[in-house]
């Protein structure tokens, strides 16, 4: 296949030999992005206000998020004040003889950064294979420590058999063996640091394992997760 270099593809191959994933990596700072113009700017246009009340607000994960930038609650507070008007008006939820042999389904919120991180996440996708088969960036991969999980999963179904489905793989089982290692090591060594030895690169062994099963903190989109 041709080798296209899309603004995803330099996106990703920047990120590739760092210490955790790259998709990852590249999403976070989507995802921060966003939600720091998200609540700045688009906030205060009518809008944006009607479609977040209308869409039930943003999912519980990036929700919490945005109650962690300083400095504009003023425009949090007037999102979630049109919200809860809409709550209000929506007849569904004060009914007084809604029926009891079934619960309906609660529509998950529509948020609208799960939508950013969804169309990043294909368009890093669709970069991978050309990311793989090329000498520069694939070298740079080998140097990493793989995927999440969550996100090689994805990736299994975007680069097809081939050398770069085979780097693909040989990296993250490689990946994968060394933090079993890290594992094994800091388990080992636990014990010994009441004798004042210090851990090396193994002390956050546990850490990089938990992000490699889920991948890191609101990168996912709620229907990846």
């Amino acid at each position: 296949m041709a080798h296209i270099r899309t603004p995803a593809f330099f996106r990703l191959t920047e990120a590739f030999g760092g210490t955790g994933c790259p998709l990852c990596s590249v999403l976070a700072e989507v995802r921060a992005q966003y939600l720091r113009l998200y609540l700045y700017e688009y906030a205060t246009a009518p809008a944006v206000q009607i479609a977040f009340a209308e869409g039930g607000g943003f999912c519980g994960e990036h929700s919490r998020e945005l109650r962690r930038f300083h400095g504009h609650s003023a425009n949090l507070a007037t999102l979630y004040e049109r919200a809860l008007g809409t709550a209000l008006e929506d007849r569904a939820l004060w009914q007084p003889d809604r029926p009891r042999r079934r619960r309906e389904a609660r529509a998950a919120p529509q948020c609208a950064c799960c939508e950013v991180l969804r169309r990043e996440t294909d368009a890093l996708l669709g970069a991978l294979e050309s990311a793989l088969a090329h000498a520069d960036s694939a070298s740079r991969f080998r140097a990493g420590p793989g995927l999440c999980l969550p996100h090689y999963r994805l990736a299994l179904e975007h680069v097809p058999a081939g050398s770069a489905r085979m780097l693909l793989q040989a990296v993250q089982r490689a990946g994968m063996a060394a933090l079993q290692r890290d594992l094994d090591r800091f388990l080992a060594r636990t014990g010994e640091r009441a004798a004042g030895e210090a851990l090396g690169d193994e002390g956050n062994a546990w850490k990089r394992a938990v992000d490699i099963f889920v991948g890191l903190e609101g990168v996912l989109p709620a229907d990846m997760r």
